[in-house]
């Protein structure tokens, strides 16, 4: 459920509301690691994604830090034998 929230966020980003949604569901997902497998390369994209330009705004470079953090974190996940693989069935087939 935590993966789909992040993948949503990523789909609808198009401007500073949807960045900052897609940033707390990042940060969200970081946090909720287990401390022995959060990374300080995690955090530290995740607070370069933080910063803005200097008028104020998100940049590309954010965005991009973002998506290297999920992908440090699935990277984690698939690493520690907690990702889940298979088909994805349908609700009414579970």
């Amino acid at each position: 459920m935590a993966l789909q929230r992040v993948f949503e966020a990523r789909a609808q980003l198009s401007d500073s509301i949807t960045y900052e949604r897609y940033l707390r569901v990042v940060e969200a997902l970081y946090a909720i690691l287990a401390p022995r497998l959060r990374s300080s390369r995690v955090k530290e994209l995740i607070e370069k994604a933080k910063r803005r330009d200097p008028e104020g705004f998100y940049t590309s470079e954010g965005v991009e830090a973002l998506d290297k953090a999920v992908e440090l974190i699935l990277d984690t996940l698939d690493r520690n034998h907690l990702l889940m693989r298979g088909e994805v069935y349908e609700e009414e087939h579970i």
